[in-house]
């Protein structure tokens, strides 16, 4: 599912449903969703893609990029910088890196996550903008609340018919929003010329 954030506004604008093996991949269908923005809205703000592990690999990166636009993904702790060492066995947040047969440098960051049973887990980003250390970590932490918003959107009743009756999964009905949005002035938001977009 893609998730648009703007500003202030938090709309849900589409998803895909993946059926298993020997279809799209979730990356795939996730790269279909980014391609579905409107231009109105990419021609006018920087694109940030926020999205989880499941979409950290070098195809998906590589492909937003070629979209002109910037990612913000969760990796492994176990994932091979070009040097042969771990993410895990960096020690400053923030640094450039360059993961092992990947073609451009990325930053590296990482906070910690309270799971379930109440014990903290290291969890590890990357961005292919260069953003401040404790940006990165924030969005990177910020992108387990969209998720809670999926899990919603999955368990909600009014919701379900929706999904059904819409196997293309575009929420049109958010379209006029969007458009507006993108012909409306922002004011001083420190978001006038960012979006941030997450895939779940």
């Amino acid at each position: 599912m893609l998730y648009i954030v703007v500003g202030e506004w938090r709309v849900p604008w589409g998803f895909r449903v993946y059926r298993g093996k020997d279809t799209s991949s979730p990356a795939e269908l996730g790269l279909r969703r980014v391609l579905s923005l409107p231009k109105t809205l990419t021609a006018q703000f920087e694109v940030l893609v926020l999205a989880d592990t499941a979409f950290g690999g070098n195809e998906f990166v590589t492909r937003v990029r070629q979209f002109k636009q910037h990612a913000l993904v969760g990796i492994r702790c176990n994932r091979k910088l070009e040097d042969g060492r771990s993410v895990a066995q960096l020690h400053k947040r923030g640094q450039q890196v360059r993961l092992f047969g990947w073609k451009f440098p990325v930053h590296v960051s990482w906070y910690y996550f309270q799971r379930e049973d109440g014990k903290w887990e290291k969890r590890y980003v990357i961005c292919t903008k260069a953003l401040k250390a404790s940006t990165i970590s924030w969005w990177g932490r910020r992108r387990w609340q969209i998720e809670g918003f999926f899990t919603r959107c999955q368990i909600s009743l009014w919701y379900r018919p929706f999904w059904s009756a819409n196997p293309i999964g575009d929420v049109s009905l958010v379209s006029p929003i969007l458009n507006r949005l993108s012909t409306s002035s922002l004011g001083s938001s420190p978001f006038r010329r960012e979006r941030f977009t997450g895939l779940g």
